[in-house]
């Protein structure tokens, strides 16, 4: 009885995540099939796909030529001074990529004399060289996601292995036949993570002239206000989604991939047993690399700002857009994760567990610009979603369902932290699946839930493509306001924005660490479910 309750309960589970990743995005193809097949097989659209597909796969490439050194000085070397470099690639991670883009236009030599002038360089500059700036930007913004990944990976080789290797050979041997063998693995995961994403991405291609598809639904639905047509564009683009998700499908059957390899908090003294030398050398050589790639062009928008007060005044001017973020990133944090919880608790042992994070892959890959006219072909009608279209509600709704997955797979990844004996419980007390969850769990899983409103409340809060669709009349995000900025070519509020933005980062970041280090650490979550069950 309870192997086939537990079936129903998944794959009601199934069901539930497939209606919220995929639902509005299937909802907008049914309805324009024809249109579809009939404007897909143009010859502009392989050209598209083409530029798609070479700007997605050398932001890749130029992430993971970047996250391989930069993960083995950071968790396996573990060089001096490893705390704080990590939490600067982590802060790295969510800085919005248009501030990326405002930063490297002075070292590309795009920016001559304002924001006017590089949009000009760059529409008359030749497709490969944009193409190349492109890439290089995008890779620099996308390094710190992959060294973030690829650390997980280098996490979960046991020093214990490490250790017996090393007593029968030297340290080439461990490195090869074990950490290159999970670093394989991680950059196989990184590698699709960023491969999927930049596809749907519009800030560097938009900014340096460069047709990609995502560029072109973007583009054909702000000229015509027409889904069916941007559609065309949009639905072109899964065929080149299916390459990253194939490739981590793949990977996950062969058991390349897996998700339930633990975390372990113990040294190997393999590699951190080497030379002092070789450590400082390292360390040296990783923070030359911050602050060639990402301290000087970042503080080239410090410079360009017009004095304090003139700074603080413009500022000011985007408090609107600030709090107006704020509330709508507030909410549609909270709406991902009250939608999430629940279907990463049935599924954590459960069978359907990854089909589910399949599914939510997928939608997670599918560009945010496609998820907002998806919404607007379904709400922009007369009556009860005609109100919900004229109000934020929209872009709240839009922003829940665009990073619903990531809220999901951290939540996936929080709940292994929760020992089984908390299910025998829940059994012996009678407890239905409601109160099994909000009156067990989430109480329990408090300081886990915490962060992963943090970090789904930054993704919210820095998103562009999906809020761009859908934002209502009246006030704008932030992000929205710096993009709309960054094409007028007014520089110092650009630069102060970008300011701003970073600030805010570095605050979320902070207060991230302080919920990891006193909430959510392994040995603390365990030393605290270990008082309770005493208790």
């Amino acid at each position: 009885m309870n192997v086939s309750r537990s079936r129903r309960t998944g794959a009601a589970a199934l069901v539930a995540a497939t209606l919220i990743c995929l639902g509005p995005e299937c909802v907008l193809f049914w309805t324009g099939f024809s249109q579809t097949l009939t404007g897909a097989h143009g010859p502009g659209y392989f050209r598209l796909m083409l530029n798609s597909l070479v700007y997605a796969g050398g932001t890749t490439i130029m992430a993971l030529l970047l996250a391989v050194p930069l993960s083995l000085a950071l968790f396996k070397i573990r060089v001096p001074c490893r705390l704080g470099f990590s939490g600067v690639f982590l802060g790295l991670a969510f800085i919005p990529l248009q501030v990326y883009v405002a930063a490297w236009l002075g070292p590309l030599g795009l920016e001559q004399s304002g924001l006017k002038m590089a949009i000009q360089t760059a529409a008359s500059d030749t497709l490969s060289h944009r193409m190349a700036c492109a890439v290089f930007v995008a890779g620099v913004a996308k390094a710190p996601i992959a060294v973030v990944l690829m650390g997980l990976a280098l996490w979960g080789i046991p020093s214990e292995t490490e250790e017996a290797v090393w007593l029968e050979a030297h340290r080439f041997s461990v490195l090869y036949h074990i950490v290159i063998r999970h670093l394989a693995r991680g950059a196989v995961f990184a590698g699709s993570i960023v491969f999927g994403i930049s596809l749907g991405e519009i800030s560097v291609t938009d900014m340096l002239m460069i047709r990609t598809l995502a560029e072109e639904a973007y583009s054909q639905f702000q000229l015509t206000l027409d889904p069916g047509v941007a559609m065309v564009a949009g639905t072109s683009q899964f065929l080149p989604l299916l390459l990253p998700w194939a490739v981590f499908l793949i990977s996950r059957g062969r058991r390349f991939i897996s998700i339930e390899d633990p975390i372990y908090s113990h040294r190997s003294h393999v590699f951190t047993s080497v030379r002092a030398s070789v450590k400082w050398v390292a360390s040296v050589s990783v923070a030359a690399l911050l602050l060639v790639l990402y301290g000087g062009p970042l503080a080239s928008l410090v410079g360009n700002l017009e004095g304090l007060v003139d700074t603080l005044n413009r500022t000011a001017k985007a408090m609107p857009e600030l709090l107006f973020s704020f509330r709508v990133s507030g909410v549609s944090s909270i709406l991902a994760l009250a939608a999430a919880f629940p279907i990463a608790y049935v599924t954590r042992k459960n069978a359907w567990r990854d089909w589910i994070l399949s599914v939510a892959l997928l939608s997670f890959f599918i560009p945010g610009s496609v998820l907002g006219i998806s919404l607007v072909h379904i709400f922009n009608q007369p009556g009860i979603p005609g109100a919900v279209y004229d109000t934020s509600l929209i872009l709240i709704a839009g922003q829940a369902l665009r990073y619903f997955p990531l809220a999901l797979f951290l939540l996936v990844i929080f709940l292994r932290v929760v020992p089984g004996i908390y299910d025998e419980m829940v059994a012996l007390e009678g407890l239905s699946l409601f109160q099994s969850i909000y009156k067990v769990y989430v109480p329990v899983c408090r300081w886990p839930l915490l962060l992963a409103w943090i970090v789904t409340f930054s993704w919210c809060f820095y998103d562009l493509d999906t809020s761009i669709i859908l934002c209502p009349p009246g006030p704008t995000t932030l992000p929205i306001r710096l993009f709309t900025m960054m094409h007028y070519g007014v520089y110092a509020d650009v630069a102060s924005t970008c300011v701003l933005l970073m600030v805010l980062t570095i605050l979320l970041v902070v207060i991230g660490g302080i919920v990891w280090h006193f909430g959510f650490g392994p040995r603390r979550v365990r030393d605290r479910i270990r008082d309770d069950l005493r208790a």
